[in-house]
């Protein structure tokens, strides 16, 4: 009997005596978890603060085409190179610009010629050290091709040296026959590079030719190098004139259009003052030009000028380009906005199959022509909710288009930011105006209604959150 009563003992398993202090410390290890997880979020976020309206004379950042007179020369023979100037050094008509040698031995020539003689002049030093300073300064480990340019600057000025000082002329170092010089048949600035935009007129022009990624140039010809009959070997820019092209919006058209002169600020701080004219390039695109009589000589290196306009007072925010979003909305006609029934809230009446069914939504409206600044124009609102999709069926409530009926389908692109005053993301529609010096800011439009006000907090990064997300700072 005892042995049935112990076979019927049944063992429970062993638990944790529930305690007040089990309980607390499992709060404060819950609590410490969402705190650390608050952490990783708030770290992410970053907030920018709007100032006030600022006003510039700086009508935005610009990027423009250098166009000249410029005339290429390609090598007469075969043989290898050797330059007697040095780049953007203004040549007379008939100067030795380069020698063409057979056998490339004029240093092995110079060498044995010259070693040991006092045959340079004090000037041709001091040339020569002008040389060496200035390729110093041109001179960049990162860029393969500023080595090139040291160089064939350096050799050129010590090969033109010895020639005003040891010898009358090149048959003195080498034989004769064995060489061809080029000379050149103009004045004008030397240069050694080339990009295919030599002889271009605005008119030639696209906009993908002010596209980085699409500009090449050819590499710089150096000395002693091995060339063909028929190859670059440089090119002259015979005066200082030159002209700027820049492309153009719709609306920097309108702005200067009547403009007959421009003042400009280059991004070393040098203004400069051309006269102005508005073409289009061959693919329609409205482009600025700008003319300068003089100061050619100063931008020889490079194809392209980031420069401001200086003539037009811009007034507004300045905001980081990584706080722009973009977000999509239908396009309506405003006699379809209504509100729904006792509440203010604008939005649309759709047609569903229970019936005619009011659904709230931002709404971008003109209110008159004290709208300076509005996104959409005149009889247009701009729409969105997340609960409108396209070919709902609208209904307008108007009193001269009652119960008129249209279909959702056009739809359009604003660009905005997340404003995060009140702690969570609310979308506002901004309007550039120009771009900063600084590329990584733009400037928009301040006084724009359903827009920024002064010191309003907007989010670094718009990319990073949703529209009505919170944010922990």
């Amino acid at each position: 009997m005892a042995q049935d009563e112990e076979k019927k003992i049944i063992k429970h398993p062993h638990r944790l005596p529930v305690t007040f202090v089990g309980v607390v410390f499992a709060l404060i290890l819950v609590y410490l978890v969402v705190q650390g997880i608050l952490f990783l979020v708030r770290s992410s976020i970053q907030v920018y603060n709007i100032g006030a309206a600022d006003s510039d004379r700086a009508a935005g950042t610009f990027r423009g085409m250098i166009l000249r007179e410029e005339i290429t020369v390609n090598a007469e023979s075969d043989g290898y190179l050797s330059y007697y100037a040095t780049a953007k050094e203004r040549l007379k008509a008939g100067t030795l610009a380069l020698t063409i040698d057979q056998n490339g031995k004029i240093e092995e020539r110079l060498h044995l010629l010259y070693s040991g003689k006092d045959v340079l002049s004090r000037d041709s030093l001091v040339r020569i050290r002008e040389a060496i300073t200035d390729a110093s300064r041109q001179y960049d480990p990162v860029n393969f091709e500023t080595s090139r340019y040291v160089q064939t600057s350096v050799r050129a000025a010590v090969l033109n040296s010895l020639l005003e000082n040891g010898a009358s002329s090149v048959d003195n170092i080498l034989p004769e026959g064995s060489f061809t010089e080029q000379r050149t048949d103009r004045s004008g600035f030397f240069l050694l590079w080339k990009d295919g935009y030599e002889g271009r007129s605005v008119s030639q022009l696209t906009a993908q030719d002010f596209d980085p990624e699409n500009y090449h140039s050819l590499e710089l010809r150096s000395s002693t190098e091995q060339i063909s009959r028929g190859d670059f070997v440089y090119k002259l820019a015979p005066d200082n004139q030159f002209s700027v092209v820049f492309m153009l919006s719709e609306g920097d058209a309108d702005r200067l259009q009547n403009k007959k002169s421009l003042s400009i600020r280059l991004s070393d701080g040098t203004e400069l003052k051309g006269a102005f004219s508005i073409r289009e390039l061959a693919d329609r695109t409205p482009a600025g030009v700008l003319f300068f009589q003089k100061f050619g000589g100063n931008y020889l290196d490079s194809r392209f000028l980031d420069f401001q306009i200086l003539d037009t007072e811009i007034t507004g925010y300045k905001i980081p380009e990584s706080s722009i979003v973009k977000k999509s909305f239908f396009v309506v006609d405003s006699a379809y906005i209504t509100t729904g029934g006792n509440s203010s809230q604008n939005g649309l009446l759709v047609e569903t199959e229970e019936g005619a069914r009011f659904i709230p939504a931002t709404v971008y409206l003109k209110h008159g022509e004290e709208d300076s600044f509005i996104i959409g124009e005149d009889n247009t609102a701009y729409v969105y909710s997340s609960e409108l999709t396209a070919g709902m069926t609208i209904i307008s409530m108007a009193d001269d288009r009652q119960q008129e009926r249209s279909s959702l389908g056009l739809t359009t692109v604003v660009e905005g930011v997340y404003q995060v005053n009140q702690g969570y993301c609310i979308f506002k529609p901004i309007l550039r105006v120009a771009n900063s010096m600084d590329t990584s800011y733009t400037v928009i439009a301040s006084g724009m209604r359903y827009g920024l006000q002064p010191y309003d907090r907007i989010l670094l990064d718009g990319a990073s959150v949703g529209e009505y997300d919170y944010i922990y700072e």
